[in-house]
């Protein structure tokens, strides 16, 4: 294990790296600089997923909302057409 500040230090000695996170334990294998590299390009990948997730979202409630227009309108009129 290595604590260090200085940066060009880290690149020629590490070769891993272990990032704890929430989520567990992430591994990088390369040098400092890589690992700048691909965490960035990790979060740019889990910033994408999240806002495609957050369409699909809306677009499911809409057509949700939808169907439920839909439903209470039939439904009103099935009322009516039985009493």
């Amino acid at each position: 294990m290595l604590v260090s500040h200085d940066r060009y230090f880290m690149d020629n000695v590490i070769n891993k790296i272990y990032l704890l996170t929430k989520r567990g334990i992430e591994s990088y294998f390369g040098n400092y600089s890589y690992y700048i590299k691909e965490s960035e390009n990790r979060l740019l990948i889990e910033t994408k997923k999240y806002k495609d997730q957050q369409k699909q979202i809306e677009a499911m409630k809409k057509k949700y909302s939808k169907i439920k227009r839909i439903w209470k309108t039939m439904w009103s009129i099935r009322r009516r057409n039985i009493f």
